[in-house]
């Protein structure tokens, strides 16, 4: 989803994430500059591989605020 700010799009994607878990299935909420940040982290301290497996254990992974965030 794509807007500007104060139209909802944080509100919807949590209820899309709550909706997905009453199914039970996994769900990984992030915001954007936050994942950037983990990912630098764990690439520096040699756990890449460690956060990626979390991350894809979810059945979906929802970013928040992604045109924030530049990524290198």
């Amino acid at each position: 989803m794509v807007g500007n700010p104060g139209r909802g799009k944080t509100h919807m994607s949590i209820g899309l994430g709550l909706k997905t878990c009453t199914l039970g299935m996994n769900v990984l909420f992030k915001n954007a500059t936050t994942l950037s940040t983990e990912l630098t982290e764990a690439k520096n301290n040699y756990m890449l591989s460690k956060l990626e497996k979390r991350i894809c254990k979810a059945d979906l992974l929802i970013l928040d605020e992604m045109s924030y965030v530049t990524f290198d």
